[in-house]
């Protein structure tokens, strides 16, 4: 059974502090398959139906997660300002995938 999360609403992004990142290897890590097959192949026996990715980034992981997994709901967590709209805007017709602009805390 899946149980659905509604999308966060937008007043939580704009609670949350700002914070914008400075890295500069998510173009070659869009590339980087053979990383993601075995990072994907080391979490494989422990995923379920839903998972939540933190730090999605613009999303390549999560794309290419979606791709070749039985996932059927992703929750993606970005903090950074400067990275998020990427990360909403390549699932924005993707109804498997709630984004969220915050950090987790304690």
């Amino acid at each position: 059974m899946i149980r659905t999360i509604p999308a966060a609403p937008e007043p939580l992004a704009i609670k949350t502090p700002a914070f914008s990142y400075s890295g500069s290897e998510f173009d070659a890590l869009a590339k980087a398959r053979n990383y993601y097959s075995w990072l994907l192949k080391q979490f494989t026996p422990h995923l379920g139906e839903t998972v939540i990715e933190v730090g999605s980034g613009i999303g390549t992981f999560a794309e290419y997660l979606l791709s070749v997994s039985s996932v059927r709901q992703l929750i993606a967590v970005e903090p950074a300002t400067n990275t998020f709209p990427a990360l909403r805007e390549r699932f924005a017709d993707d109804a498997r995938v709630t984004t969220v602009r915050s950090y987790l805390s304690a």
